[in-house]
């Protein structure tokens, strides 16, 4: 899986301005209507996590996510939804 991060990564930076390491979240972001947009723009890899509150395996994820977010600190932009409240996201 890290294999395929860093091949992807590599194709996107070619086509991407160049972002400072301190310019990266530090951690999972949540995003709403308002900022999704905006994150998948700026970054130039991003993984969104949809979620639901009532959802068990979803649950499992957000640690996951943190951990693979520490590993690819400054590389990858990780985002959740949670799509009980964020319904036109969902829709996208």
């Amino acid at each position: 899986m890290i294999k395929i991060f860093d091949k992807i990564l590599n194709e996107k930076k070619r086509h991407h301005t160049k972002l400072r390491k301190s310019d990266w979240p530090k951690h999972v972001e949540s995003l709403d209507n308002e900022t999704f947009e905006e994150f998948t723009q700026k970054y130039p890899l991003t993984i969104i996590d949809f979620w639901a509150p009532w959802c068990k395996p979803c649950k499992t994820m957000l640690p996951r996510l943190r951990r693979l977010e520490r590993i690819f600190q400054g590389k990858v932009a990780f985002g959740r939804v949670n799509t009980q409240e964020q319904k036109e996201i969902a829709k996208k």
